[in-house]
């Protein structure tokens, strides 16, 4: 879950069943100016998750991760306390896209690395097997290959921010975060392993191969 971050941006869910990705939720303006309203809309799909692991016989809960950042921590908030008060069983997961990545030496914060490990989620493999389907529309694919990246002092992956996009004329990737936070798995869990990647490659992300998507 992407929550916006002021009127111009968009509030996005994206769902995440197995590996199989989509866009559930877009919506931007008045409508995202309430948390309660915001959080309401995000229940009601966490609802349909929760409905469809019963149906499968998952034992798991559904894990829903929000980026926290401003406007955010208040959504988070709500639903934590929706959940004490059993309104629903999933698992509330904030992500603070500005703290310390799991990987510290490679990446200079959570953000970093969601948009890295993302993207080599994304890239097929050498035999041009992808593991990852993307069920989005074209405006999504754009934006992942909107923001640029370079390494920082000391060396280590840091993604364009939201601001410089913005500066340069590309629009907030709203959506595309919201697809990358329902692939990443926060610390204390496993992600599958990904082929590294040279920092040493072009400076855009539009080389991105969507083709087996």
């Amino acid at each position: 879950v992407d929550i916006a971050a002021d009127g111009g941006d968009e509030f996005a869910i994206a769902k995440s069943d197995g590996y199989r990705i989509s866009l559930i939720h877009r919506s931007s303006g008045k409508s995202n100016e309430n948390a309660v309203d915001v959080a309401n809309v995000a229940l009601s799909h966490i609802r349909e998750a929760e409905a469809l692991h019963e149906e499968r016989g998952i034992k798991e809960k559904v894990k829903v991760k929000l980026d926290t950042i401003g406007v955010g921590w208040g959504v988070v908030s709500i639903l934590q306390k929706w959940a004490e008060e059993g309104k629903h069983k999933s698992l509330i997961i904030p992500v603070n896209v500005s703290e310390r990545a799991k990987d510290p030496e490679k990446f200079r914060n959570v953000r970093a690395e969601l948009w890295w490990n993302g993207r080599a989620l994304l890239q097929p493999d050498a035999t041009g097997r992808q593991n990852v389907r993307l069920d989005v529309d074209r405006k999504i694919l754009s934006q992942l290959a909107g923001p640029t990246f370079k390494a920082d002092s000391a060396g280590r992956i840091q993604i364009e921010s939201k601001q410089e996009m913005k500066r340069r004329g590309v629009t907030s990737p709203d959506r595309a975060e919201a697809v990358l936070l329902a692939l990443y798995e926060p610390p204390g869990r496993e992600i599958p392993n990904v082929a590294p990647m040279s920092i040493s490659q072009p400076n855009q992300w539009s080389g991105m191969n969507f083709g087996n998507m």
